[in-house]
């Protein structure tokens, strides 16, 4: 399977409501990130669904750094043979 990492835009209400329900879904037990600061990326598979996301934030510690949070992913759409990170996070060629 195929994924599409795409960056949204957090001032839209709508992604702000996505980004909490994926966060919900992929973490039952965290406490949810504010999704406020830093730059958002939304998982889709082939299919448009959204399966998992990422963020990537401002340090609490240096004031001129920017922290990667984990991708997360829907377990459900996980695929058996391979995990969201060998299907997406492919570097690209020089």
């Amino acid at each position: 399977m195929k994924y599409r990492v795409v960056l949204v835009d957090t001032r839209q209400p709508e992604v702000v409501q996505l980004l909490t329900l994926l966060q919900k879904a992929c973490l039952p037990y965290d406490k949810i990130y504010p999704i406020t600061q830093g730059y958002w990326h939304v998982v889709y598979a082939q299919n448009g669904e959204a399966v998992g996301f990422g963020g990537i934030v401002p340090s609490t510690r240096w004031s001129d750094t920017n922290v990667a949070q984990a991708l997360y992913q829907l377990i459900k759409d996980r695929d058996s043979r391979s995990g969201l990170s060998d299907s997406v996070l492919k570097w690209p060629k020089d």
